[in-house]
Protein backbone atom coordinates (compact mmCIF):
# COMPACT_ATOMS: atom_id res chain seq x y z
CA UNK A 1 0.00 0.00 0.00
CA UNK A 2 1.38 3.73 -0.89
CA UNK A 3 1.39 6.02 0.99
CA UNK A 4 -1.53 7.91 -0.97
CA UNK A 5 -3.80 5.13 -1.19
CA UNK A 6 -2.86 4.57 3.12
CA UNK A 7 -4.12 8.52 3.15
CA UNK A 8 -7.28 7.79 1.31
CA UNK A 9 -8.67 4.74 2.53
CA UNK A 10 -7.94 6.61 6.19
CA UNK A 11 -9.75 9.47 5.47
CA UNK A 12 -12.43 6.97 4.01
CA UNK A 13 -12.40 5.31 7.08
CA UNK A 14 -12.85 8.85 9.24
CA UNK A 15 -15.59 9.40 7.55
CA UNK A 16 -17.86 6.40 7.63
CA UNK A 17 -19.50 7.47 11.50
CA UNK A 18 -21.78 10.16 8.86
CA UNK A 19 -23.33 8.07 6.37
CA UNK A 20 -24.90 4.45 5.71
CA UNK A 21 -21.78 2.26 4.37
CA UNK A 22 -20.61 -0.63 5.35
CA UNK A 23 -16.56 -0.57 4.36
CA UNK A 24 -15.02 -4.50 4.07
CA UNK A 25 -11.29 -4.34 3.92
CA UNK A 26 -9.63 -7.88 3.68
CA UNK A 27 -5.21 -7.80 4.57
CA UNK A 28 -2.92 -9.80 5.54
CA UNK A 29 -1.97 -10.32 9.44
CA UNK A 30 1.18 -8.33 8.93
CA UNK A 31 -0.42 -5.50 7.70
CA UNK A 32 -1.04 -2.17 10.76
CA UNK A 33 -3.51 0.23 11.09
CA UNK A 34 -5.13 2.88 13.34
CA UNK A 35 -8.48 1.86 13.25
CA UNK A 36 -8.74 -0.46 16.24
CA UNK A 37 -9.93 2.09 18.76
CA UNK A 38 -12.75 3.08 16.54
CA UNK A 39 -16.29 2.02 17.85
CA UNK A 40 -17.26 1.15 14.55
CA UNK A 41 -14.85 -1.48 13.30
CA UNK A 42 -15.02 -4.45 13.53
CA UNK A 43 -12.06 -7.70 12.76
CA UNK A 44 -13.45 -10.87 11.89
CA UNK A 45 -10.33 -13.39 11.11
CA UNK A 46 -10.47 -15.39 8.24
CA UNK A 47 -8.98 -18.78 9.18
CA UNK A 48 -8.45 -21.87 7.04
CA UNK A 49 -11.28 -24.38 5.78
CA UNK A 50 -12.73 -26.80 8.20
CA UNK A 51 -12.69 -30.07 7.12
CA UNK A 52 -15.89 -30.16 5.74
CA UNK A 53 -15.81 -26.67 3.86
CA UNK A 54 -12.29 -28.01 2.48
CA UNK A 55 -14.26 -31.26 1.31
CA UNK A 56 -16.64 -29.20 -0.59
CA UNK A 57 -14.09 -27.21 -2.39
CA UNK A 58 -12.04 -30.64 -3.28
CA UNK A 59 -15.60 -31.97 -4.82
CA UNK A 60 -15.57 -28.95 -6.68
CA UNK A 61 -11.98 -29.37 -7.79
CA UNK A 62 -11.52 -32.64 -8.39
CA UNK A 63 -15.02 -34.74 -8.69
CA UNK A 64 -16.56 -37.48 -6.60
CA UNK A 65 -14.74 -40.21 -8.00
CA UNK A 66 -14.56 -42.93 -5.38
CA UNK A 67 -10.74 -43.27 -6.24
CA UNK A 68 -10.07 -39.77 -4.82
CA UNK A 69 -10.95 -40.09 -1.16
CA UNK A 70 -7.69 -40.98 0.40
CA UNK A 71 -6.13 -38.12 -1.34
CA UNK A 72 -8.47 -35.54 -0.39
CA UNK A 73 -8.05 -36.23 3.37
CA UNK A 74 -3.96 -36.14 2.87
CA UNK A 75 -4.76 -32.71 0.99
CA UNK A 76 -6.52 -31.46 4.00
CA UNK A 77 -4.12 -32.64 6.61
CA UNK A 78 -1.06 -31.23 4.15
CA UNK A 79 -2.67 -27.88 3.51
CA UNK A 80 -4.55 -27.68 6.56
CA UNK A 81 -7.37 -26.08 4.82
CA UNK A 82 -5.57 -23.19 3.10
CA UNK A 83 -7.90 -22.98 -0.48
CA UNK A 84 -4.89 -21.19 -2.20
CA UNK A 85 -2.53 -24.07 -1.32
CA UNK A 86 -4.90 -26.52 -1.54
CA UNK A 87 -5.91 -25.04 -5.03
CA UNK A 88 -1.90 -25.48 -6.01
CA UNK A 89 -1.66 -29.20 -4.92
CA UNK A 90 -4.49 -30.32 -7.20
CA UNK A 91 -3.26 -28.38 -10.23
CA UNK A 92 0.79 -30.11 -9.20
CA UNK A 93 -1.16 -33.48 -9.41
CA UNK A 94 -2.72 -32.70 -12.75
CA UNK A 95 0.68 -31.56 -14.26
CA UNK A 96 2.79 -34.33 -12.63
CA UNK A 97 0.06 -37.05 -14.44
CA UNK A 98 -1.43 -38.12 -10.49
CA UNK A 99 -4.72 -37.09 -12.18
CA UNK A 100 -6.37 -37.55 -15.37
CA UNK A 101 -9.70 -35.84 -16.42
CA UNK A 102 -10.74 -32.63 -16.58
CA UNK A 103 -12.17 -30.05 -13.41
CA UNK A 104 -14.63 -31.62 -11.22
CA UNK A 105 -14.25 -34.86 -13.09
CA UNK A 106 -10.65 -36.25 -12.17
CA UNK A 107 -9.46 -39.66 -11.61
CA UNK A 108 -6.64 -41.19 -10.21
CA UNK A 109 -3.65 -42.66 -11.71
CA UNK A 110 -0.84 -43.14 -9.25
CA UNK A 111 -0.22 -44.42 -6.21
CA UNK A 112 -0.13 -42.64 -3.03
CA UNK A 113 3.17 -43.19 -1.97
CA UNK A 114 4.57 -41.01 -5.41
CA UNK A 115 1.73 -38.24 -4.38
CA UNK A 116 4.11 -35.19 -5.33
CA UNK A 117 2.79 -32.80 -2.63
CA UNK A 118 5.37 -30.46 -1.27
CA UNK A 119 5.20 -28.73 2.63
CA UNK A 120 4.75 -25.35 2.09
CA UNK A 121 2.40 -23.55 -0.37
CA UNK A 122 6.14 -21.77 -1.57
CA UNK A 123 7.57 -25.14 -2.20
CA UNK A 124 4.54 -25.86 -4.42
CA UNK A 125 4.90 -22.96 -6.44
CA UNK A 126 8.38 -23.37 -6.58
CA UNK A 127 8.13 -26.79 -8.07
CA UNK A 128 5.49 -25.94 -10.67
CA UNK A 129 7.82 -23.24 -11.90
CA UNK A 130 10.91 -25.90 -12.18
CA UNK A 131 8.23 -28.06 -13.93
CA UNK A 132 8.07 -25.66 -16.59
CA UNK A 133 9.50 -26.02 -20.14
CA UNK A 134 13.02 -24.07 -20.23
CA UNK A 135 12.22 -21.19 -21.85
CA UNK A 136 8.98 -20.72 -20.16
CA UNK A 137 10.48 -20.81 -16.72
CA UNK A 138 13.25 -17.84 -18.39
CA UNK A 139 9.57 -15.80 -19.43
CA UNK A 140 8.30 -16.51 -16.59
CA UNK A 141 11.26 -15.31 -14.33
CA UNK A 142 11.97 -12.44 -16.38
CA UNK A 143 8.51 -11.40 -16.22
CA UNK A 144 8.83 -11.37 -12.37
CA UNK A 145 11.72 -8.91 -12.69
CA UNK A 146 9.33 -6.54 -14.58
CA UNK A 147 6.79 -6.75 -11.57
CA UNK A 148 3.43 -7.64 -10.55
CA UNK A 149 2.11 -6.29 -13.73
CA UNK A 150 4.11 -7.20 -17.00
CA UNK A 151 3.71 -4.82 -20.19
CA UNK A 152 3.49 -6.79 -23.06
CA UNK A 153 6.09 -4.36 -25.53
CA UNK A 154 8.20 -4.47 -22.17
CA UNK A 155 8.13 -7.92 -21.81
CA UNK A 156 9.20 -8.27 -25.32
CA UNK A 157 12.04 -6.15 -25.60
CA UNK A 158 14.22 -7.87 -23.12
CA UNK A 159 12.70 -11.70 -23.84
CA UNK A 160 15.12 -12.29 -26.20
CA UNK A 161 12.98 -14.45 -28.52
CA UNK A 162 10.80 -14.13 -31.55
CA UNK A 163 7.95 -11.99 -30.99
CA UNK A 164 5.00 -15.90 -32.58
CA UNK A 165 7.44 -17.64 -29.95
CA UNK A 166 6.54 -15.30 -26.91
CA UNK A 167 2.84 -14.69 -27.62
CA UNK A 168 2.79 -18.86 -27.45
CA UNK A 169 4.42 -19.13 -24.28
CA UNK A 170 2.44 -16.62 -22.74
CA UNK A 171 -0.23 -18.37 -24.23
CA UNK A 172 0.46 -21.62 -22.46
CA UNK A 173 1.73 -19.61 -19.28
CA UNK A 174 -2.02 -18.20 -19.33
CA UNK A 175 -3.09 -22.16 -19.53
CA UNK A 176 -1.36 -23.14 -16.24
CA UNK A 177 -2.62 -19.86 -14.56
CA UNK A 178 0.91 -18.14 -14.01
CA UNK A 179 -0.34 -15.28 -15.57
CA UNK A 180 -3.55 -13.89 -16.89
CA UNK A 181 -4.32 -10.89 -19.41
CA UNK A 182 -5.81 -7.75 -17.47
CA UNK A 183 -6.10 -5.19 -20.49
CA UNK A 184 -5.55 -5.03 -24.19
CA UNK A 185 -5.83 -1.33 -24.94
CA UNK A 186 -3.90 0.97 -24.92
CA UNK A 187 -1.40 -1.48 -24.57
CA UNK A 188 -1.49 -5.27 -23.99
CA UNK A 189 -0.64 -6.32 -20.42
CA UNK A 190 -0.21 -9.23 -18.14
CA UNK A 191 -0.51 -9.63 -14.38
CA UNK A 192 0.42 -12.41 -12.19
CA UNK A 193 -2.52 -14.44 -11.05
CA UNK A 194 -1.12 -14.51 -7.30
CA UNK A 195 0.95 -12.25 -5.21
CA UNK A 196 2.80 -15.92 -3.68
CA UNK A 197 3.50 -16.73 -7.50
CA UNK A 198 5.33 -13.38 -8.27
CA UNK A 199 7.69 -13.58 -5.60
CA UNK A 200 8.66 -17.01 -6.27
CA UNK A 201 9.54 -16.69 -9.45
CA UNK A 202 11.52 -13.97 -8.33
CA UNK A 203 13.19 -15.38 -5.81
CA UNK A 204 14.29 -18.48 -8.25
CA UNK A 205 16.20 -16.06 -9.93
CA UNK A 206 20.19 -16.02 -9.35
CA UNK A 207 21.27 -12.04 -8.18
CA UNK A 208 23.08 -11.55 -11.19
CA UNK A 209 20.61 -12.58 -13.65
CA UNK A 210 18.06 -10.35 -11.26
CA UNK A 211 20.59 -7.31 -11.36
CA UNK A 212 21.19 -7.54 -15.21
CA UNK A 213 17.96 -7.54 -16.20
CA UNK A 214 16.54 -4.80 -13.89
CA UNK A 215 19.17 -3.19 -15.95
CA UNK A 216 17.93 -3.88 -19.64
CA UNK A 217 14.22 -3.21 -18.22
CA UNK A 218 15.77 0.83 -17.35
CA UNK A 219 17.51 0.81 -20.69
CA UNK A 220 13.92 -0.42 -22.49
CA UNK A 221 11.78 2.06 -20.64
CA UNK A 222 13.77 4.15 -21.97
CA UNK A 223 13.21 3.92 -25.69
CA UNK A 224 10.05 2.69 -25.21
CA UNK A 225 8.88 5.93 -23.41
CA UNK A 226 11.33 8.13 -24.10
CA UNK A 227 8.36 10.88 -24.64
CA UNK A 228 7.22 10.54 -21.48
CA UNK A 229 9.82 9.16 -18.88
CA UNK A 230 7.75 11.27 -16.38
CA UNK A 231 4.73 8.88 -16.34
CA UNK A 232 7.67 5.85 -15.84
CA UNK A 233 9.61 7.52 -13.37
CA UNK A 234 8.81 5.41 -10.23
CA UNK A 235 9.26 2.55 -12.59
CA UNK A 236 12.62 3.56 -14.06
CA UNK A 237 13.76 4.74 -9.86
CA UNK A 238 12.59 1.10 -8.75
CA UNK A 239 14.76 -0.88 -11.98
CA UNK A 240 18.14 1.43 -11.98
CA UNK A 241 18.00 0.81 -8.11
CA UNK A 242 17.93 -2.86 -8.51
CA UNK A 243 20.18 -2.86 -11.41
CA UNK A 244 22.63 -1.16 -9.58
CA UNK A 245 22.86 1.77 -12.32
CA UNK A 246 23.87 3.96 -9.39
CA UNK A 247 23.76 7.16 -11.02
CA UNK A 248 20.78 6.57 -12.96
CA UNK A 249 18.91 5.34 -9.77
CA UNK A 250 19.94 8.62 -7.78
CA UNK A 251 18.99 11.00 -10.73
CA UNK A 252 15.29 8.52 -11.45
CA UNK A 253 14.86 8.29 -7.54
CA UNK A 254 15.35 12.51 -6.69
CA UNK A 255 12.71 12.67 -9.62
CA UNK A 256 10.40 10.37 -8.06
CA UNK A 257 10.59 11.92 -4.20
CA UNK A 258 9.93 15.17 -6.35
CA UNK A 259 6.82 13.84 -8.42
CA UNK A 260 5.32 12.60 -4.77
CA UNK A 261 6.30 15.60 -2.77
CA UNK A 262 4.34 17.87 -5.35
CA UNK A 263 0.74 15.88 -4.67
CA UNK A 264 1.75 15.89 -0.98
CA UNK A 265 2.52 12.03 -0.27
CA UNK A 266 5.89 13.28 2.05
CA UNK A 267 6.20 9.97 3.03
CA UNK A 268 6.61 8.22 -0.37
CA UNK A 269 8.98 11.49 -1.10
CA UNK A 270 11.06 10.67 1.96
CA UNK A 271 11.32 7.12 1.04
CA UNK A 272 12.49 7.98 -2.61
CA UNK A 273 15.23 9.98 -1.51
CA UNK A 274 16.33 8.08 1.26
CA UNK A 275 16.79 5.64 -0.83
CA UNK A 276 18.58 8.20 -3.48
CA UNK A 277 21.09 8.76 -0.84
CA UNK A 278 21.77 5.08 -0.62
CA UNK A 279 22.64 4.88 -4.39
CA UNK A 280 24.63 7.90 -4.22
CA UNK A 281 27.19 6.31 -1.93
CA UNK A 282 28.77 3.65 -4.24
CA UNK A 283 29.47 6.19 -6.44
CA UNK A 284 33.16 8.06 -6.92
CA UNK A 285 34.01 10.86 -4.52
CA UNK A 286 33.89 13.84 -7.02
CA UNK A 287 32.05 17.73 -6.24
CA UNK A 288 28.92 16.81 -8.03
CA UNK A 289 28.36 13.36 -6.06
CA UNK A 290 28.83 15.64 -2.57
CA UNK A 291 26.29 18.34 -4.37
CA UNK A 292 23.90 15.51 -4.84
CA UNK A 293 24.47 14.54 -1.13
CA UNK A 294 23.50 18.21 -0.03
CA UNK A 295 20.61 18.57 -2.14
CA UNK A 296 18.77 15.44 -1.62
CA UNK A 297 19.18 16.05 2.22
CA UNK A 298 17.56 19.39 1.15
CA UNK A 299 14.85 17.44 -0.19
CA UNK A 300 14.40 15.12 2.79
CA UNK A 301 13.96 18.34 5.48
CA UNK A 302 11.15 19.18 2.80
CA UNK A 303 9.32 15.97 2.80
CA UNK A 304 10.27 14.84 6.66
CA UNK A 305 9.43 18.64 8.12
CA UNK A 306 5.37 18.02 7.35
CA UNK A 307 5.53 14.59 9.03
CA UNK A 308 7.16 16.66 12.00
CA UNK A 309 10.26 14.19 12.14
CA UNK A 310 11.79 17.06 13.28
CA UNK A 311 14.89 15.48 15.34
CA UNK A 312 15.60 13.61 11.88
CA UNK A 313 15.27 16.86 9.88
CA UNK A 314 17.61 18.43 12.32
CA UNK A 315 20.39 15.54 11.81
CA UNK A 316 19.65 16.18 7.52
CA UNK A 317 20.74 20.08 7.94
CA UNK A 318 23.89 19.55 10.07
CA UNK A 319 25.09 17.45 7.75
CA UNK A 320 23.84 19.39 4.80
CA UNK A 321 26.04 22.19 6.05
CA UNK A 322 28.46 20.51 6.83
CA UNK A 323 28.74 19.15 3.23
CA UNK A 324 28.33 22.95 1.89
CA UNK A 325 30.83 24.35 3.96
CA UNK A 326 33.25 21.50 2.30
CA UNK A 327 31.91 22.95 -1.34
CA UNK A 328 32.20 27.02 0.07
CA UNK A 329 28.74 26.76 -1.94
CA UNK A 330 27.29 30.12 -0.99
CA UNK A 331 23.82 29.20 -2.63
CA UNK A 332 23.34 25.96 -0.86
CA UNK A 333 24.93 27.21 2.67
CA UNK A 334 21.88 29.46 2.11
CA UNK A 335 19.05 27.33 1.49
CA UNK A 336 20.58 25.51 4.66
CA UNK A 337 20.16 28.63 6.87
CA UNK A 338 16.39 29.35 5.23
CA UNK A 339 15.57 25.69 6.36
CA UNK A 340 17.42 26.40 10.10
CA UNK A 341 15.58 29.95 10.22
CA UNK A 342 12.18 27.57 9.70
CA UNK A 343 13.04 25.40 12.11
CA UNK A 344 13.82 27.69 15.05
CA UNK A 345 10.34 28.96 14.20
CA UNK A 346 8.37 25.46 14.75
CA UNK A 347 10.38 24.40 17.53
CA UNK A 348 10.26 27.95 19.61
CA UNK A 349 13.77 29.05 19.34
CA UNK A 350 14.79 32.65 20.06
CA UNK A 351 13.33 35.09 18.20
CA UNK A 352 16.63 36.60 17.34
CA UNK A 353 18.02 33.28 16.12
CA UNK A 354 14.79 33.50 13.17
CA UNK A 355 15.91 36.92 12.08
CA UNK A 356 19.90 36.30 12.27
CA UNK A 357 19.71 33.05 9.85
CA UNK A 358 17.00 34.96 7.55
CA UNK A 359 18.73 37.71 7.02
CA UNK A 360 22.20 36.13 6.47
CA UNK A 361 19.90 34.20 3.70
CA UNK A 362 18.90 37.33 2.66
CA UNK A 363 22.28 38.76 2.00
CA UNK A 364 23.66 35.68 0.24
CA UNK A 365 20.87 36.17 -2.28
CA UNK A 366 21.52 39.62 -2.93
CA UNK A 367 25.04 38.81 -3.71
CA UNK A 368 23.84 35.89 -5.85
CA UNK A 369 21.27 37.96 -7.46
CA UNK A 370 19.34 34.26 -6.43
CA UNK A 371 15.41 35.22 -6.94
CA UNK A 372 14.20 32.15 -5.14
CA UNK A 373 16.44 32.40 -2.17
CA UNK A 374 15.67 36.05 -1.80
CA UNK A 375 12.08 34.74 -1.47
CA UNK A 376 12.91 32.48 1.11
CA UNK A 377 14.59 34.98 3.21
CA UNK A 378 11.71 37.09 2.59
CA UNK A 379 9.17 34.22 3.41
CA UNK A 380 11.03 33.85 7.24
CA UNK A 381 11.47 37.20 7.82
CA UNK A 382 7.98 37.61 7.82
CA UNK A 383 7.64 35.40 10.92
CA UNK A 384 10.32 36.89 13.34
CA UNK A 385 8.12 40.19 13.51
CA UNK A 386 4.90 38.06 14.19
CA UNK A 387 6.79 36.30 17.30
CA UNK A 388 7.79 39.21 18.77
CA UNK A 389 4.52 41.00 18.38
CA UNK A 390 5.74 43.33 16.22
CA UNK A 391 2.36 43.45 14.02
CA UNK A 392 3.26 46.46 12.18
CA UNK A 393 6.50 45.07 11.58
CA UNK A 394 4.74 41.85 10.04
CA UNK A 395 2.45 43.71 8.08
CA UNK A 396 5.50 45.27 5.89
CA UNK A 397 7.53 42.29 5.86
CA UNK A 398 4.87 40.67 4.21
CA UNK A 399 3.69 43.49 1.84
CA UNK A 400 7.37 43.20 0.95
CA UNK A 401 7.25 39.72 0.06
CA UNK A 402 3.89 40.36 -2.09
CA UNK A 403 5.59 42.84 -4.13
CA UNK A 404 8.32 40.50 -4.83
CA UNK A 405 6.20 38.01 -6.31
CA UNK A 406 4.79 39.94 -8.82
CA UNK A 407 5.16 38.39 -12.10
CA UNK A 408 6.40 35.11 -10.46
CA UNK A 409 4.30 31.68 -11.28
CA UNK A 410 1.57 31.33 -9.15
CA UNK A 411 2.10 27.41 -9.06
CA UNK A 412 6.18 28.96 -7.99
CA UNK A 413 6.48 27.28 -4.25
CA UNK A 414 10.65 28.19 -4.25
CA UNK A 415 11.63 25.34 -2.01
CA UNK A 416 9.36 26.31 0.70
CA UNK A 417 6.52 23.86 2.38
CA UNK A 418 3.69 26.29 1.72
CA UNK A 419 3.05 28.69 -0.99
CA UNK A 420 5.01 32.10 0.04
CA UNK A 421 1.73 33.48 -1.49
CA UNK A 422 -0.64 31.94 0.81
CA UNK A 423 1.58 32.31 3.62
CA UNK A 424 2.09 36.20 3.26
CA UNK A 425 -1.51 36.81 3.18
CA UNK A 426 -2.34 34.35 5.63
CA UNK A 427 0.17 36.11 7.98
CA UNK A 428 -1.36 39.57 6.90
CA UNK A 429 -4.81 38.58 8.06
CA UNK A 430 -3.43 37.27 11.40
CA UNK A 431 -0.88 40.84 11.93
CA UNK A 432 -3.89 42.84 10.94
CA UNK A 433 -6.71 41.36 13.02
CA UNK A 434 -4.53 41.88 15.45
CA UNK A 435 -4.67 45.68 14.91
CA UNK A 436 -8.32 46.08 14.68
CA UNK A 437 -8.11 46.01 10.57
CA UNK A 438 -10.62 43.05 10.04
CA UNK A 439 -11.81 44.20 6.47
CA UNK A 440 -8.68 44.34 4.79
CA UNK A 441 -7.45 41.06 6.93
CA UNK A 442 -10.13 39.56 6.03
CA UNK A 443 -9.94 40.02 2.42
CA UNK A 444 -6.24 38.80 2.60
CA UNK A 445 -7.95 35.66 4.44
CA UNK A 446 -10.04 34.70 1.58
CA UNK A 447 -7.17 35.62 -1.26
CA UNK A 448 -5.13 32.73 1.30
CA UNK A 449 -7.00 30.14 0.94
CA UNK A 450 -8.18 30.87 -2.71
CA UNK A 451 -4.33 30.33 -3.88
CA UNK A 452 -3.96 27.40 -2.05
CA UNK A 453 -7.23 26.05 -3.68
CA UNK A 454 -5.94 26.81 -7.29
CA UNK A 455 -2.46 25.14 -6.01
CA UNK A 456 -4.60 22.22 -4.55
CA UNK A 457 -1.74 22.25 -1.95
CA UNK A 458 -3.19 20.69 0.94
CA UNK A 459 -0.43 22.04 3.23
CA UNK A 460 -1.26 25.52 2.16
CA UNK A 461 -4.94 25.19 2.67
CA UNK A 462 -4.26 24.48 5.57
CA UNK A 463 -2.00 27.58 6.68
CA UNK A 464 -5.09 30.03 4.70
CA UNK A 465 -7.72 28.52 6.94
CA UNK A 466 -5.79 29.14 9.91
CA UNK A 467 -5.08 32.51 9.24
CA UNK A 468 -8.45 33.65 8.00
CA UNK A 469 -10.01 31.49 11.03
CA UNK A 470 -7.68 33.08 13.81
CA UNK A 471 -9.14 36.65 12.08
CA UNK A 472 -12.68 35.73 12.83
CA UNK A 473 -12.10 34.44 16.25
CA UNK A 474 -10.53 37.64 17.48
CA UNK A 475 -13.57 39.39 15.46
CA UNK A 476 -16.18 37.35 17.70
CA UNK A 477 -17.39 35.45 14.14
CA UNK A 478 -16.73 32.40 15.98
CA UNK A 479 -18.93 29.99 13.97
CA UNK A 480 -17.06 30.56 10.89
CA UNK A 481 -13.78 30.24 12.74
CA UNK A 482 -14.62 26.94 13.93
CA UNK A 483 -16.03 25.56 10.53
CA UNK A 484 -12.26 26.92 9.05
CA UNK A 485 -10.45 25.27 11.63
CA UNK A 486 -12.22 21.86 11.16
CA UNK A 487 -11.38 21.74 7.73
CA UNK A 488 -7.71 22.59 8.85
CA UNK A 489 -7.92 19.83 11.55
CA UNK A 490 -9.48 17.30 8.97
CA UNK A 491 -7.04 18.18 5.84
CA UNK A 492 -3.79 17.61 8.20
CA UNK A 493 -5.55 13.66 8.94
CA UNK A 494 -6.19 13.54 5.55
CA UNK A 495 -2.83 14.13 4.10
CA UNK A 496 -0.75 13.43 7.14
CA UNK A 497 0.93 16.84 7.95
CA UNK A 498 1.89 16.13 11.39
CA UNK A 499 3.45 19.78 11.58
CA UNK A 500 0.16 21.77 11.57
CA UNK A 501 -1.70 19.44 13.32
CA UNK A 502 -1.47 20.42 16.91
CA UNK A 503 -1.33 24.26 15.76
CA UNK A 504 -4.96 23.66 14.21
CA UNK A 505 -6.23 21.59 16.92
CA UNK A 506 -5.43 24.11 19.68
CA UNK A 507 -6.79 26.85 17.67
CA UNK A 508 -9.73 24.89 17.23
CA UNK A 509 -9.93 23.82 20.95
CA UNK A 510 -10.08 27.91 22.04
CA UNK A 511 -13.05 28.77 19.34
CA UNK A 512 -15.00 25.29 20.73
CA UNK A 513 -14.21 27.00 24.24
CA UNK A 514 -14.74 30.75 23.50
CA UNK A 515 -18.48 29.40 21.70
CA UNK A 516 -19.47 28.19 24.96
CA UNK A 517 -18.82 24.15 23.35
CA UNK A 518 -16.53 23.64 26.87
CA UNK A 519 -16.30 19.88 26.86
CA UNK A 520 -15.16 19.81 23.19
CA UNK A 521 -12.83 22.68 23.63
CA UNK A 522 -11.18 21.35 26.67
CA UNK A 523 -10.37 18.31 24.96
CA UNK A 524 -9.18 19.29 21.57
CA UNK A 525 -7.11 21.10 23.68
CA UNK A 526 -5.50 18.38 25.52
CA UNK A 527 -4.77 16.72 22.67
CA UNK A 528 -2.61 19.71 21.43
CA UNK A 529 -0.72 19.31 24.04
CA UNK A 530 -0.10 16.17 24.00
CA UNK A 531 0.86 16.22 20.28
CA UNK A 532 3.39 19.28 21.34
CA UNK A 533 4.89 17.89 23.57
CA UNK A 534 5.32 14.30 22.00
CA UNK A 535 6.54 16.29 18.14
CA UNK A 536 8.75 18.55 20.27
CA UNK A 537 7.01 22.07 18.96
CA UNK A 538 7.92 25.03 20.81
Amino acid sequence: MDSESQALLDALIESLPTVRILLLVSYRPEYQHAWGSKTYYAELRVDPLPADRAEELLADLLGQDESLETLKRVLIERTEGNPFFLEESAQTLVETGVLVGQRGAYRMTKAPQVWPIPATAQAIVAARIDRLPPDEKVLLQAASVIGPDVPFALLKSIADVPETSLRRALTDLEAAEFLYETSLVPDLEYTFKQTLTHEVAYASMLQDRRRALHARIVGALETLYSDRLTEQVERLAHHAFRGELWDKAVTYLRQAGAKALAHSAYREAASRFEQALTALHPLPETREKIERAVDLRLDLRQSLFPLNELTTVWRYLEEAEGLARTLDDPRRLGWVSAYLSGHHIHTGGHVTEVRRLAERVEAIAERLGDAPLQIAAQYYLTAAPYLSGDYRGTERACRSLLKSLLGQPTRERFGLATSPAVWSHAQLARALAERGVFDEGDAHGQEAIRIAEVLDDPHSVVVGCSGLAYLKSLKGELTRAAHLLERAVSQCREWNITSQTPIAMASLGHVYAWSGRIGEGVSCLQQAVTAYESAGIG
